[in-house]
């Protein structure tokens, strides 16, 4: 079990709502679905990277890898305040791997709000109109949009 936890910073009391355990699924075919969805799973399933608070959007978001088996990378978003859940992607929902890597780092954020992120390994099929992001680097957002997003906006990937 993996869960959110928010601090009054001025007490270190936890806040109201917290902790939440984290928990996502999103409509896929890949490794492990199971009527037509695939689900973040906190035993194959690790935060590499620190969370990212897009302050102006009042969300925090948690990029997730991997540990061990087939795995998928994961962002997931979560209100600031009420630590609902606002979002959750998988980078290869319909392939493996596409671990969001970043050498513990977490995404990066412009004034806008968009997402940044690199991802690694992983099935590829965005360029030919599916839905895998593997060994790409993607922009996400940009601001609050970001929730209605099911896809990058803007995507990277290497010839080689």
């Amino acid at each position: 079990m993996q869960r959110l936890h928010a601090l009054d910073i001025t007490t270190g009391a936890a806040r109201p709502s917290s902790p939440v355990v984290i928990r996502a699924s999103v409509p896929g075919t890949a490794d492990g679905f199971a009527d037509g969805m695939i689900t973040f799973d906190p035993a194959i399933h690790d935060q590499r990277g620190v969370a990212r608070d897009r302050q102006r959007h009042r969300l925090h978001h948690l990029g997730v890898a991997l540990r061990y088996r087939t795995y998928h990378g994961w962002l997931i978003g979560y209100d600031r305040k009420t630590l609902a859940q606002v979002v959750a992607k998988s980078m290869t929902p319909n392939g493996k791997a596409g671990g969001i890597w970043q050498s513990h780092s977490g995404p990066s954020v412009d004034e806008s709000g968009t997402l940044y992120l690199s991802v690694g390994n992983g099935t590829v099929t965005a360029p030919s109109g599916g839905t895998d992001y593997g060994n790409a680097f993607l922009s996400i957002g940009p601001g609050a949009a970001f929730e209605k997003v099911r896809s990058p906006v803007d995507a990277f990937r290497p010839f080689e």
